[in-house]
C-alpha cells in the first residue's frame, strides 16, 4: 500500500504525526531472549524499552537526522502490517491483479540497493522524488489500496475454513489487522488533488466499511466455533502486547458501529438501495457488530472514538441519526447476546415453532450458532441461518432447536439483505 510514496507514503508520514503513541506488536517477536533498545520519547530523551513492543513518540519535524532512522522503521512496520492472514505453511496465491501495479517495483529495488551500500542506514534521499503527480498515479495507488483490502478480507475469510485446527494463533495475525484498520481508517474519506487539477478520494467509505465488517466477522465468528480472538493465548491480554491490543481493539469497536451504520444507511436509503451485498457479513451488518461487540466488551471497557474526525474523515459519511440509530440497536443486541449465551436465560426465548413463520432477519438462537439471526424466511423445520465462522457467504441450514430472541417480548428482527444470498 506505501509502495506509492505520493499518496499513501505521505499521508502515513501524516498518520504517524498525529498519533505520538501509535503502538505496534512488534513482529515475529519470540518472548525469549528479549533485548532492551533505546528509543526516543516526547521530549527527545532516550528511554529504555523492550523489543518486543514497539511504539514510535516522537513527530517527525522535531527529530534529528539519526533519528530520522526510527520513522523509517515504523513505516516499513506498517508494510508488514499491510498482509493478508493466512495459516502458517499455506502458499498465498499471489496470481492475482497485483501484477498490474508493479510500476514501482524498480525503483523499490533500486532504493534497496542503495540502503545496503549504506550498511543498513535510510537518510530519506535513496527514492527520486517526482516534482508531480497526475491523475493517473493517484487513481493507480486509490486503486491499490481498494485491492489490498479486498485481498486481506478474502484471506481472512477463507482462512476460516482452518479455523477448529489453530490451537492458538500468534497475536501479530490479529495486530496485523488492527493496524491495517487504523491505516484504513486515516485514509476512508480524505482527499488529496493531482497537479493536473482532479481531486481523488484516497479510500471511499465505502471500500473500508466493506472491510472491516468482513474482518469483524472472521474476528468474532459464531458461538461454537468461534473466531479467531478465541484462538488468541490467553497470556497475549497481560502486559503491554495485551494493553495495545486492547486499545486497537477498541477502536475497531467504533469502526465497526460506524461501519454497520454506513451499510445500513448504504443500502436503505442510499445509492445501493436496490443492490444486494456479495458478502454476508455486510448483508448482515448488525448481527456481525453486535457478535464482534459482545467478544471484545471482554477486554473493552468503551469504544474508542478520540479525535475520530482526524482518525476516520468517513465518519460524517454517515447520516448523524443514522449512527444514533444503530448504536442504540446494537445497545439492544450485544445485552441480549450475553444474556443468552452466558447467563443462560431462557425465558428470552419464544416457542421454536414461532420460528416457521418468522421472515428473514429476525434474531434467533441456535445451540451451535448461539445467538444469530434467519437469513431467508423461516420453514417447516429447516432453517436458513447466518453462521459467521463458515469461510463462505453462504447461510447454513439448520433443521435443529431454532428459536427467537425476544427484545420486550416480541421477536427482534435486524437489517438483512441476505434474502439475495444463495442458499446452501
Amino acid at each position: 500500500m506505501i509502495q506509492d510514496g505520493t499518496v499513501l507514503g505521505t499521508v502515513l508520514f501524516e498518520l504517524l504525526d498525529q498519533f505520538r503513541d501509535f503502538e505496534v506488536i512488534h513482529a515475529g517477536s519470540s518472548g525469549t531472549g528479549t533485548v532492551r533498545q533505546k528509543s526516543v520519547s516526547g521530549d527527545n530523551e532516550a528511554t529504555e524499552h523492550s523489543s518486543d513492543f514497539f511504539y514510535t513518540d516522537s513527530k517527525g519535524a522535531s527529530i534529528s537526522e539519526h533519528h530520522w532512522m526510527g520513522d523509517r522503521i515504523d513505516l516499513d512496520i506498517l508494510a508488514s502490517l499491510v498482509q493478508p492472514l493466512a495459516p502458517v505453511g499455506r502458499v498465498q496465491d499471489t496470481n492475482d491483479d497485483d501484477d498490474a501495479y508493479d510500476d514501482s517495483q524498480l525503483a523499490e529495488e533500486a532504493e534497496g540497493r542503495q540502503i545496503i551500500a549504506q550498511k543498513g542506514r535510510a537518510i530519506g534521499d535513496e527514492r527520486k522524488l517526482e516534482d508531480h503527480t497526475p491523475s493517473e498515479k493517484l487513481a493507480t495507488a486509490v486503486s491499490k489500496l481498494e485491492h489490498r483490502l479486498s485481498r486481506a478480507a478474502k484471506s481472512i475469510e477463507g482462512s476460516l475454513e482452518y479455523l477448529e485446527k489453530f490451537e492458538t494463533l500468534p497475536l501479530t495475525s490479529v495486530a496485523r489487522q488492527i493496524w491495517m484498520t487504523h491505516i484504513g481508517a486515516f485514509l476512508a474519506g480524505r482527499t488529496t488533488e493531482s497537479t493536473d487539477g482532479y481531486e481523488f478520494v484516497c479510500l471511499e467509505p465505502w471500500h473500508f466499511a466493506n472491510y472491516v465488517l468482513r474482518v469483524c466477522r472472521a474476528l468474532a465468528g459464531s458461538k461454537k466455533i468461534g473466531g479467531f480472538l478465541d484462538r488468541v493465548p490467553a497470556t497475549s491480554w497481560e502486559g503491554l502486547d495485551g494493553e495495545a491490543l486492547a486499545k486497537g481493539l477498541a477502536f475497531l469497536w467504533t469502526c465497526v458501529t460506524w461501519a454497520a451504520a454506513y451499510m445500513i444507511h448504504y443500502y436503505s436509503n442510499g445509492a445501493g438501495k436496490e443492490k444486494v451485498p456479495e458478502s454476508i457479513a455486510v448483508a448482515s451488518a448488525e448481527l456481525v457488530a453486535a457478535r464482534f461487540i459482545y467478544k471484545v466488551s471482554a477486554h473493552c471497557t468503551a469504544p474508542d472514538q478520540e479525535r475520530i474526525i482526524q482518525r476516520l474523515p468517513a465518519w460524517t459519511a454517515v447520516p448523524h441519526g443514522q449512527f444514533d440509530h444503530t448504536n442504540k440497536r446494537l445497545g439492544r443486541i450485544v445485552p441480549l447476546i450475553a444474556a443468552i449465551e452466558k447467563a443462560g436465560k431462557s425465558n428470552l426465548l419464544g416457542p421454536d415453532s414461532a420460528t416457521e413463520s418468522l421472515p428473514a432477519g429476525t434474531l434467533v438462537y441456535n445451540r451451535t450458532l448461539g445467538v444469530t439471526m434467519l437469513a431467508l424466511d423461516g420453514s417447516h423445520h429447516s432453517y436458513h441461518l447466518v453462521d459467521l465462522s463458515k469461510s463462505v457467504d453462504e447461510p447454513a441450514k439448520y433443521g435443529a432447536f431454532v428459536a427467537p430472541v425476544l427484545f420486550e417480548g416480541k421477536p427482534y428482527k435486524l437489517f438483512q439483505r441476505t434474502d439475495g444470498v444463495n442458499a446452501a
